[in-house]
């Protein structure tokens, strides 16, 4: 992981009147602003902006915020802080998703890119809660490099990357970043995957996700193997522990795409 293979993974965004990075202020995007500073020394890039979106949701949310607007400054990177309302009822998770994507596209003028930091790990949970979900063919494909949001793109410069390598990376460079709750919360069943709670059969059909993943897009070829995995985690459906986490941990899919 270096700027240069960053900005290669940029190469089609290079005519855009602007850049926006999504700053949460935790590992991935803290990365991807330091990568993003550091390429600027190296290529001449469009105008990069970094937009935090406040939810206040978090007794902590706005120390996040400050927290963004510090490692912007220092790095002289313009940040927007946007409030927004989340509806109440329903999947909070989910609201807050709709809510930052909005917020996203409104922000974004004709042609600009909006930069998320989406990683691999993102890409097979996402995938794995649709597989589990009884997606179709077009949902085996993952959360998208590239697609169009509002005015502008959204584009995933990361998703080569896993995050033990994004952490590395971090280490390396000396940078600090905020820990997400969320993933101390046994509520999102992405989390028991990490924790000990899934047996040996569902870490085989991560195993599996991954060599996927690593395809340029999902073809139909690999729902036959899909289908054999699925039943040899039979007894894994029936884990309280996920059914109770279950709806939530949907939403935790949800909110990446």
């Amino acid at each position: 992981m270096n700027p240069q293979g960053l900005l290669r993974q940029l190469a089609p965004c290079m005519g855009a009147p602007a850049w926006w990075l999504g700053l949460s202020g935790g590992l991935d995007s803290m990365v991807l602003l330091e990568l993003m500073s550091q390429a600027r020394q190296l290529s001449d890039i469009p105008p990069l902006h970094a937009i935090h979106v406040h939810h206040g949701l978090h007794p902590e949310a706005d120390a996040w915020a400050a927290h963004c607007q510090r490692a912007c400054d220092v790095r002289g990177v313009p940040l927007t802080v946007v409030r927004v309302q989340v509806v109440q009822g329903g999947s909070v998770e989910e609201a807050a998703r709709d809510a930052r994507y909005a917020a996203f596209a409104d922000m974004l003028a004709p042609g600009a890119e909006l930069l998320l930091a989406h990683h691999r790990d993102d890409q097979l949970e996402t995938l794995m809660f649709r597989l589990m979900r009884g997606t179709g063919v077009r949902g085996l494909s993952g959360m998208p490099a590239r697609r169009a949001l509002g005015a502008g793109w959204l584009s995933r410069p990361l998703l080569d990357w896993r995050r033990s390598e994004l952490e590395a990376w971090a280490r390396q460079q000396g940078l600090d970043w905020i820990e997400d709750p969320a993933n101390a919360d046994e509520r999102f069943a992405v989390r028991p995957c990490g924790t000990g709670f899934c047996p040996d059969c569902v870490m085989s059909g991560r195993s599996w996700i991954a060599v996927c993943c690593a395809w340029p897009s999902m073809p139909v070829r690999p729902v036959r193997c899909w289908m054999s995995w699925r039943r040899m985690t039979c007894s894994w459906w029936r884990n309280p522990v996920l059914i109770r986490g279950w709806p939530a941990g949907r939403a935790c899919c949800w909110r990446r795409c």
